[in-house]
């Protein structure tokens, strides 16, 4: 991570306030307790034989010192005694210290090093605001003195974006990897990558031993652990992303207790191995790819694999088939959050078992257990993979989850507007239900058959079998099927004009969904609901689309917003053009996102946004459209609940937050001048560079320098002019 990197810069840079002077106590290559005082005494340049502590804090006692412990973690029991007893007799000395556990003493503030900031997976267009991202910029200077006059060129900047990516920032293994552009390319490099521990191995000469190589690093830590925290880490790396306690306990009973599970976690955490990570008051546990790898490399040594494995397996198989049971209910929300934190898991349970014949079966149940979550999340792509690939891993039949499988596969197709597809899928599903003898089967494949029918714009035909299928679910009670059946329904006769009828089937499911407290159908049916009432009753359509929005804020579905975001800029367009702009272009960003062609649109849709377009100038439409653009989900629907301001009033309040001279400073964090190269530009003291950042982070409420480049780029996509006007305004 860097620490004693950082801790020399920070001793560096306070180093003029200590007048008893700034001393180095380098614990690496000190693996007795014994020779602990014997190191402090050497640093302190003390030329006592045989020093004790009370040696070292007599000399220490009335001096304004600062010492660097430096990689305490294999003796910190011993160093917390040690530093404790120099902090209590010792007023004037302040200690610090680096390790990858606390020493867990009073008065000890800690700060977790986390990694670099590292691009996201959209690689920029061009590679000079590459730099501005940490990791990128450590990997170019360890590269340049690697390779002489390396530079990030629009060739290799996706390379080394994906190294830093797959490197997860950590600076380690970046130093490790841009050393090896001596003899490959970025691209190569980037290659090798599968399998870190055994490519990265070039370390630094003059580094210690366990800087040497990535494994070598974390050998160390590993060493550093007990029995018990060794198994546990071997045990927890079965996740594929992260765990949550619940799974923590299925995965390793009988390798500790629930208590015991606890306690070895919060040491894992301590030292460092597993982050915890809180979000909606529930904390999850993560590893770092490299530190998950390495523990499973172990793991597969040992003969506990194959057990924890069928664990990992069993409690996923059993977590989508449970959603699936509970879908119409009041934790659908829930459950839906439960889902989508747990994909990579889920995916990874689902290969797994499509590789085993035997298994082939479960992969394909999870499969179908998922079937509503991806079309709620917008996951289109990756449910028609999964459900085609899960069908392809079958033995011949034409059995009940085959067909279940290709009617899922046949909707999520029409979904994306691939009607030949999705037809195609259907016309299979009918020829292995006519050789099915479950009455369900048929049901089955006319909803199917409706649903697509309403996706691929035939609402005429969507109609008459939704309501051929509500004949059929009356007699089997099954309502999440009654419920998807009346706003279907609802909706294609609402495409169709019989406005009345629409709102009737509506208002019913919304009575269903409402008994059972859940939220998908209910959003869907206000969504509805607000389309066929904006153009004659535009008050009804507005609390129609309000309660929707903030449904689908809940479920998170790109699906549902992108519908809204239209309807919202539909209602809008007559009194503010430039709202409606923004909200048409975020609407088609996010159906582009999911692979979507939308259903349902207005029939003038067309019109209202040429006239838009004609009522905004040219710079005004751009911006606007780069506006909606770059709006992420929540920042669309904030938006279009009028929770976030226009334009105009969000670039007067935000370019009023800053100085002329902090926006000269924001421009140069941007172009990744440290605070001396900052005070070099403008001509001031280190110490003001330092306090005009400071203000820029707490002014924007940004925590890293990333932050405030990222805003100032994002600031002048939406409104190029508006840092140009604050730096006349300066001069």
């Amino acid at each position: 991570m860097g620490k004693t990197r950082l801790a020399l810069r920070v001793a560096a840079d306070v180093a003029h306030t200590f007048t008893g002077g700034v001393r180095l106590v380098e614990l690496g290559d000190v693996h007795d307790a014994w020779k602990l005082i014997g190191t402090l005494a050497e640093s302190l340049a003390l030329e006592i034989t045989a020093p004790s502590l009370d040696d070292l804090t007599e000399h220490l006692a009335a001096q304004r010192a600062l010492l660097v412990f430096d990689n305490c973690e294999h003796l910190v029991d011993d160093v917390a005694v040690v530093v404790g007893k120099l902090l209590r007799v010792c007023p004037d000395l302040r200690i610090l210290a680096t390790s990858r556990e606390c020493l867990g003493i009073g008065g000890e503030a800690t700060l977790a090093l986390r990694p670099l900031a590292t691009p996201d997976c959209h690689c920029p267009s061009s590679p000079s605001g590459l730099p501005s991202y940490e990791a990128v910029a450590l990997f170019a200077d360890r590269a340049s003195a690697a390779v002489p006059g390396f530079g990030i060129t629009e060739d290799n900047q996706f390379a080394v974006v994906k190294i830093c990516q797959r490197l997860e920032g950590l600076p380690l293994p970046i130093e490790l990897a841009a050393r090896r552009l001596r003899a490959l390319s970025a691209q190569q490099i980037l290659e090798h990558l599968d399998d870190p521990c055994c490519f990265l191995t070039l370390g630094s000469r003059g580094a210690p031993a366990r800087q040497q190589s990535l494994r070598s690093s974390l050998d160390w830590s590993y060493d550093l652990c007990s029995a018990a925290e060794r198994c546990l880490w071997e045990v927890l790396s079965i996740f594929e992303d992260g765990f949550d306690l619940d799974a923590a306990e299925a995965v390793c009973a009988g390798y500790a207790t629930s208590g015991e599970l606890l306690d070895v976690l919060t040491s894992l955490i301590n030292k460092s191995i597993i982050t915890p990570e809180q979000t909606r008051g529930l904390v999850r546990y993560r590893m770092l790819a490299t530190v998950r790898h390495y523990g499973l490399d172990k793991l597969r040594a040992t003969d506990r694999h194959t057990t924890v494995l069928h664990r990992y397996r069993d409690w996923f198989i059993k977590l989508a088939l449970h959603a699936d049971a509970c879908w119409l209910g009041s934790r659908q929300v829930e459950l839906i959050d439960r889902l989508a934190r747990e994909r990579a898991n889920l995916y990874a349970v689902m290969s797994a078992c499509l590789d085993e014949p035997r298994d082939a079966p479960c992969g394909l149940r999870i499969a179908i257990a998922l079937r509503r979550f991806w079309v709620t999340r917008g996951l289109l792509d990756e449910g028609r993979h999964w459900l085609s690939h899960a069908r392809a891993h079958q033995l011949p039949g034409r059995s009940f989850a085959q067909v279940t499988a290709l009617c899922a596969e046949s909707t999520l197709a029409g979904l994306q507007g691939r009607s030949r597809e999705a037809f195609d899928l259907l016309a299979e599903a009918r020829r292995f239900a006519a050789l099915n003898l479950d009455p369900g089967v048929g049901q089955l494949v006319l909803r199917a058959e409706a649903e697509v029918s309403l996706a691929t714009d035939d609402a005429t035909a969507a109609a008459a079998l939704f309501e051929i299928t509500l004949e059929a679910i009356d007699a089997s009670g099954d309502d999440t099927a009654r419920l998807e059946a009346l706003t279907g329904l609802g909706r294609a006769l609402g495409h169709n004009g019989d406005l009345e009828s629409a709102a009737t089937y509506l208002q019913e499911a919304l009575v269903i969904s409402d008994a059972h407290g859940e939220s998908v159908n209910r959003a869907v049916a206000h969504t509805a609901l607000a389309a066929i009432s904006e153009t004659g009753a535009p008050t009804r359509a507005a609390h129609h689309l309000e309660v929707a929005l903030h449904l689908t804020r809940q479920l998170r579905s790109p699906v549902l917003a992108a519908d809204l975001l239209h309807i919202a800029a539909n209602l809008t367009a007559d009194r503010h053009a430039e709202r409606a702009a923004v909200l048409f272009e975020a609407a088609a960003a996010w159906q582009h996102r999911v692979g979507r062609i939308p259903t349902g649109a207005p029939a003038n849709l067309d019109d209202v946004r040429a006239r838009t377009t004609l009522r905004l100038g040219e710079r005004e439409q751009s911006q606007a459209q780069q506006r909606g653009r770059r709006f992420s989900l929540d920042q669309a629907v904030a938006y279009a609940l009028g929770e976030q301001p226009d334009r105009d009033e969000r670039c007067t309040r935000s370019g009023d937050l800053l100085t002329p001279r902090e926006w000269q400073v924001a421009q140069l964090i941007r172009q990744g001048s440290t605070n001396k190269a900052i005070a070099e530009t403008l001509v001031i003291s280190q110490r003001t560079a330092q306090g005009h950042v400071e203000r820029i982070l707490n002014k924007l409420g940004f925590t890293s320098r990333v932050h405030v480049a990222a805003w100032l780029t994002e600031r002048e996509a939406v409104d190029p002019e508006a840092v140009l006007e604050v730096g006349w305004r300066g001069r």
